[in-house]
């Protein structure tokens, strides 16, 4: 006779069988790393919704598909046959992985055996970590550190050069006066002088880049700041027939920031992208409230605002691109070498974030990250 518990046991099994399946699917939904599942031919078993943000393929275009087809790296499908065939686990933490779009992602990846209880092999899972927030930081400590060595040094240069420099000055301007009205000399007087005003303001620059100020800061609004920039320069841009646009999102709250050194800095980029597009070209400055750093939320900040500055100009190879924010490195003939390096400084204060995309012939664009406090 069937008593009342086994009655219930068969429902009670499938309820628990059901609840762990939904578990599962909810545990692979929730990791932010790629899970790819395969099985001994490498078709795609499982694809759980971090590899669809990262390789930018759906989980349905995916499942049922081998994986070269779907992620087309060989080193992908040699690790993943490696783990199979010897039920060991295999890494590579330097990959890049083409996306859908063309866009390279770096990541990790790990591919170990899928092993049954008794420890036959019966597939492959990949584990794909994305290395951008990593690869992003690891910039930022770079260029800090060799912003601070380079610091030390440009102090110490600028103000052994400074003194010397004011005597030239001002031994120039009295010859100036001696030499009354003879214009070929007084014109070689006025040469001294404009070029040690030259390097004086390279000079100041430089005392500002290694000695900062303490900020001033006190609730912004990103648009007037923005806008004051492009009045200043509408007229550079306006010889150059340069049409400047503007896309600003009205729900921008206000942020808390140094209103003279945030314009300094969107004053540079805005000068910088005028100057490398061509006549008759145009530039679009936007800002809209980004998601891109979630560690400012886990810092308890109400998220970020993010303000691009793009052009249609001449664009930058991958070579200048890593050099842009050395110190006295610089594209221009006349350039200091120092607004982006100061720039980055600046928005490092701040606790924002500066990113640069270029292509040689494509144009830029310059996102520039700021937290909401």
């Amino acid at each position: 006779m069937m008593t009342s518990s086994s009655r219930h046991s068969g429902p009670m099994i499938m309820k628990s069988a059901l609840n762990k399946e939904r578990l599962y699917e909810n545990l692979l939904a929730s990791i932010e790393d790629g899970v790819v599942v395969l099985a001994p031919d490498n078709i795609i078993l499982t694809f759980n919704q971090g590899a669809e943000g990262m390789i930018g393929v759906s989980e349905g275009m995916a499942v049922g598909n081998n994986l070269s087809s779907v992620i087309s790296e060989q080193e992908v499908g040699s690790l993943a046959q490696k783990a199979y065939e010897t039920g060991k686990s295999f890494s590579d933490n330097d990959l890049s992985i083409r996306k859908k779009d063309g866009s390279l992602v770096p990541v990790s990846l790990t591919a170990s055996p899928l092993l049954d209880e008794e420890g036959k092999v019966l597939g492959t899972v990949i584990v794909l970590r994305d290395m951008r927030r990593i690869k992003a930081l690891e910039d930022d400590l770079r260029h800090s550190d060799r912003l601070g060595t380079l610091g030390t040094l440009a102090a110490g240069l600028a103000h052994e050069i400074k003194n010397p420099l004011g005597g030239i000055k001002g031994s120039a301007q009295l010859l100036q006066e001696e030499l009354g009205n003879d214009e070929r000399l007084t014109e070689y007087t006025g040469i001294i002088i404009r070029e040690t005003e030259r390097v004086n303001r390279l000079i100041e620059e430089l005392l500002d880049f290694a000695n900062p100020r303490k900020l001033s800061l006190r609730p912004i609004n990103i648009h007037k700041i923005l806008d004051d920039n492009i009045f200043l320069l509408s007229e550079v841009a306006k010889i150059k027939g340069i049409t400047v646009h503007k896309e600003f999102d009205p729900s921008l709250p206000m942020i808390k920031g140094d209103k003279e050194r945030l314009s300094q800095v969107f004053l540079n980029i805005i000068k910088n992208a005028i100057e490398a597009v061509d006549k008759g070209g145009w530039l679009m400055v936007s800002t809209r409230m980004g998601t891109e750093y979630q560690m400012v939320e886990r810092e308890g900040r109400k998220g970020v605002i993010v303000v691009e500055i793009s052009d249609n100009g001449k664009g930058m190879t991958q070579k200048t691109l890593e050099s842009l924010f050395t110190p006295f490195f610089s594209t221009k003939e006349k350039g200091s070498g120092l607004g982006l390096a100061i720039s980055h400084r600046i928005l490092k204060e701040h606790k924002g974030h500066i990113k640069i995309k270029s292509k040689a012939g494509e144009g830029t664009t310059v996102s520039v990250t700021l937290p909401v406090s």
